[in-house]
């Protein structure tokens, strides 16, 4: 018969017998805490029942250094961020479509003037006159056929600018049609009222180097375009907040003329 190890023996009756050795030498000495101890005790029949302490986890009280608390607000960290984005494109969106309908207002400003008036007197006089063409004297200056070229090369998407006058156009009540290109009676079959002025401004513009240097470095392009087919492509260009450049530079000749002389804006043509 094999030998019994004693102190496994002793173990195991002290805890059938609900007896615990308390001499700490004693290897098999178990401590227990107060705390547990007192929860796990039962009664059965009126013997105290400690034998289920042990399937008790022992509560941890000593961490590893490396050890760290994980923050319950770290796990929305990302959330803020993703919501920040959110708000930042909202805000950038919104700005865009208000610089967009703060050049439909400026629009809405100057167009009643310049309604059926000679743009190459309001270029190279910065004048407002009744529109005499094809007799203006200052037509002479400029490249006719050149004009021709870039009006022919001017596509618009459908429903985007006035194919004839270029002004943008109300879509889904954007807001980007200036009232008064909405006004007129499309369907009464007469022509619109600005047709080809603004195209005619931008590009006696872009023809008088001087307007087409100032122009290009207040509007903020590095690379001027210099020939024909660069000036045509790049009129056509968009950008965030801004209509196409073709009404970028009618704009900024606009506003170059309303700071000189702000008395030619703010009244219909015509009137004293």
């Amino acid at each position: 018969m094999p030998a019994v190890d004693q102190g496994m023996t002793k173990m195991s009756d002290d805890m059938n017998n609900g007896v615990l050795s308390e001499d700490p030498s004693d290897k098999e000495f178990v401590r227990l805490e107060p705390a547990i101890m007192g929860a796990g005790i039962t009664r059965r029949g009126g013997v105290e029942d400690r034998g289920h302490l042990f399937s008790q986890p022992t509560p941890l009280t000593n961490f590893p250094s490396s050890f760290t608390e994980m923050n319950p607000r770290s796990c929305s960290a990302p959330l803020i961020r993703v919501h920040c984005g959110i708000q930042d494109r909202v805000a950038r969106e919104q700005a865009q479509k208000q610089a967009r309908l703060q050049r439909t207002a400026e629009l809405d400003k100057y167009m009643p003037t310049l309604k059926q008036a000679c743009p190459y007197h309001f270029v190279h006089a910065k004048s407002v006159v009744a529109d005499d063409y094809p007799r203006c004297s200052w037509m002479g200056y400029g490249n006719l056929d050149g004009y021709k070229h870039f009006k022919n090369s001017l596509t618009f998407e459908s429903y985007t600018y006035c194919y004839r006058c270029g002004m943008p156009q109300e879509r889904q009540h954007n807001g980007e049609g200036p009232m008064c290109h909405m006004n007129h009676n499309f369907r009464s079959k007469l022509p619109c009222p600005y047709s080809h002025f603004i195209f005619r401004v931008a590009y006696r513009v872009w023809e008088v180097l001087e307007l087409r240097v100032q122009m290009m470095k207040d509007l903020g392009e590095k690379d001027m375009p210099m020939t024909q087919d660069q000036f045509e492509a790049w009129a056509l260009e968009e950008e965030e907040g801004r209509y196409n450049n073709l009404l970028e530079v009618f704009l900024w000749f606009c506003r170059k003329v309303d700071r000189e002389n702000p008395r030619i804006f703010g009244r219909v043509f015509g009137s004293a």
